[in-house]
């Protein structure tokens, strides 16, 4: 494959989008404070639900509970680390049994996880959830991890206070209405409507690619994991040619899905000169080298948004995402200010991810690709080989 060198112009297009000041997020609609306080004189009570298992999830709870905890709303301590980055289960168990906070409690029985399986578990925990909110009056506030648990929390069946993280698109998925607006008062989400845009603008910036593959499930979930609008606005921008590939990925096991991964990407590798990595069960961090060799073959550039995991297990580039202390912080101020009167409808949805670089050498040796100087000089983090074997904890 062959790939340009970024221009001048590119260049100074990547520093200015790298320095510029985009992470954090401002409260605009009023002062709510965040100080810990009890409801009236009992603990605050909250559930969680995700979809399923996946390695977001775990990350953005254990910011936010240590968000909580340098807010003063739990007891500063250690997290206990866990064999499996993907497993939310031991860490609620663990909240809920260790009283830690004398203003908030992690109802242990206020846990749902559909384990991906949309037709019965799905089904299931929405009926479940939908009628403990609405009739039980034994929760004040619901965490809903992903896109479909905040698909299935965010309506008008109920009236609990709902904070939506790590949704992928939460206004094209229809759990918000738009930027401004969550469409019920009960309910926020996280939103940064350009945050994908950016990575494909700044991904087409440094590569120039013509041909750029796309594997995604075929529901309609599947297609917002895939941030098939956005791949779409951009190849309109830059006249690139989409290249497509269905991977199922909901309803089967893990390895399953790495096998419908790998088979589209074999099949796309001598058809595409970079591929969009998107959000797929089968792209597990540890399944790469193996997922990649077709793809170095045919010295294919990939772009992963699920950050620096994977560009050290031999995706090319990412954005860097050491930590997500600024998101779980940005969720902790969001429950405090609910349990300090806020509604969450009243609260600013925008947080802003800053565009750090994450790059790893031996992939782009691999590929033929040299960095220009000036990315490797605002990259955050550089792998210099790309890592095997087990996953580090």
């Amino acid at each position: 494959m062959k790939m340009r060198k970024a221009t001048q112009a590119a260049i100074c297009l990547l520093l200015v989008s790298l320095l510029a000041p985009l992470s954090g997020f401002t409260d605009d609609r009023g002062f709510y404070p965040i100080t810990p306080r009890l409801n009236d004189g009992q603990k605050w009570r909250i559930g969680y639900c995700e979809g399923g298992p996946y390695l977001d999830y775990r990350k953005n709870l254990v910011e936010t509970v240590r968000a909580l905890m340098a807010h003063g709303w739990i007891e500063k301590g250690d997290i206990p680390s866990s064999d499996d980055d993907s497993d939310t289960r031991r860490l609620w168990a663990w909240l809920a049994s260790n009283d830690r906070s004398r203003f908030l409690r992690f109802v242990q029985d206020a846990y749902w996880s559909s384990d991906w399986d949309e037709a019965v578990l799905r089904v299931r925990n929405k009926s479940e959830m939908l009628k403990r909110l609405k009739t039980g009056n034994d929760l004040d506030l619901m965490i809903a991890m992903g896109t479909w648990a905040g698909q299935d929390l965010a309506n008008s069946y109920h009236q609990v206070a709902v904070v939506v993280a790590a949704a992928a698109n939460p206004i094209e998925a229809g759990i918000i209405k738009s930027v401004e607006d969550s469409g019920h008062a009960h309910v926020l989400a996280s939103v940064d409507p350009a945050r994908y845009l950016r990575q494909l603008r700044l991904f087409h910036d440094i590569i120039g690619f013509k041909r750029l593959g796309v594997v995604y499930d075929g529901s309609a979930s599947g297609r917002v994991y895939a941030n098939l609008l956005d791949v779409e606005q951009v190849a309109r921008e830059r006249g690139f040619t989409i290249v497509e590939c269905q991977a199922r990925d909901q309803g089967n096991d893990e390895a399953e899905a790495a096998e419908a991964l790998s088979a589209c990407w074999q099949q796309l590798a001598p058809r595409i000169d970079a591929l969009w990595i998107t959000v797929h069960r089968g792209e597990n961090p540890r399944f790469m080298p193996e997922l990649l060799a077709p793809l170095f073959k045919h010295r294919v550039a990939t772009w992963t948004r699920r950050g620096s995991d994977q560009v050290r297990r031999g995706v090319l580039m990412s954005i860097s995402r050491r930590d997500l202390r600024g998101l779980g912080d940005f969720y902790a101020q969001a429950i405090a200010k609910v349990f300090n009167g806020a509604r969450p409808g009243d609260l600013d949805q925008v947080y802003k991810e800053p565009l750090k670089i994450a790059i790893n050498l031996e992939t782009a040796a691999r590929i033929g690709y040299t960095p220009p100087r000036a990315i490797l000089a605002v990259a955050d983090e550089i792998f210099r080989e790309i890592e095997s074997g087990p996953m580090s904890h």
